[in-house]
């Protein structure tokens, strides 16, 4: 891990909401950051990140808590830092008494995109329901892709491995069918290393549509695929990734996406918010680095 003893290029990084957010992902529906938001908001500007991720459920219960917009805003433009990325939008193809919470949900995404107007939404499969279509999933996906156009804001599909939307080819197929200019992709490189996705699917994409990137890491798989993704991640550069061998690759599509680090596991989780957003920024800049990434040469 980089600890900044050799200077290394800033690079200009999103934190992922849950990597400095320190509660757990897949907790039912998402549940709110044991830390305020300044101290979230402080701690990623102190670690060199330019913006930060933030959940639905988070941003709900600071809602419900009594903080205001303007509160939040004021916070972010006093440090200096932006909402980049919100999430995350599931259960999209549903009609049923399943579809209740994730339609309230997505309506507060919606809500949040007007407030924060962040580069985009993720989203993606959690639990399609059987039967559908890629026609009518395209059709769903243009549909959030229609709500987010106003504020300018893109509908990111983020592609995981064991679900019907599982690479790189998928997610394109529906972006293709969709055809909404505000369409695209989160590629996360757990999501890409551990799933089919090769680099013969990141050569044929479209440079354009890779809207963002979220970097992390990996040891050898676990047996419980859901386990491994939401409580197991490293920090970049500490796994079997070959992270600087994908961001070469990347490079040569063209692609210019936002750069995120997203770790998600028990580790990250307990750490202060000052500490996740210091180890994370050091790891995803020192891995960037080596990998020849274009940054600003001054360093952070």
């Amino acid at each position: 891990m980089n600890t900044r003893s050799e200077p290394v290029p800033g690079y200009d990084l999103a934190a992922g909401h849950f990597t400095i957010a320190g509660s757990p992902v897949g907790a039912g529906y998402g549940t709110r950051s044991p830390w305020s938001f300044e101290t979230r908001v402080e701690a990623a500007a102190a670690a060199g990140y330019s913006s930060i991720g933030l959940g639905e459920a988070d941003y709900s219960g600071m809602r419900a808590a009594g903080v205001t917009d303007d509160e939040l805003l004021e916070v972010l433009d006093r440090h200096g830092v932006w909402v980049s990325e919100i999430e995350f939008l599931f259960d999209w193809m549903h009609d049923d008494d399943d579809a209740r919470i994730p339609a309230a949900i997505a309506e507060n995404l919606y809500q949040m995109a007007a407030v924060f107007r962040p580069d985009h939404v993720n989203m993606g499969d959690v639990r399609f329901p059987p039967g559908r279509s890629m026609e009518v999933l395209a059709d769903r996906y243009g549909a959030v892709c229609d709500r987010l156009a106003p504020f300018g804001v893109k509908a990111a599909i983020e592609f995981m491995p064991w679900t019907s939307i599982p690479d790189l080819d998928t997610a394109c197929e529906i972006i293709e069918r969709a055809g909404r200019e505000n369409a695209g992709i989160d590629l996360d490189t757990w999501h890409y290393f551990r799933g089919p996705s090769d680099p013969d699917q990141l050569a044929r994409v479209d440079p354009s549509l890779i809207l963002a990137v979220a970097l992390n890491d990996a040891g050898p798989p676990l047996d419980d695929v859901v386990l491994d993704t939401s409580r197991h991640r490293l920090l970049p550069g500490e796994g079997i990734f070959d992270l600087e061998g994908f961001l070469r690759a990347l490079a040569e599509t063209g692609a210019t996406p936002m750069m995120g680090v997203e770790v998600l596991s028990d580790r990250q989780t307990a750490m202060h918010p000052s500490e996740a957003a210091r180890v994370s920024y050091d790891a995803a800049s020192a891995v960037l680095a080596r990998a020849g990434w274009p940054g600003d040469a001054e360093g952070p």
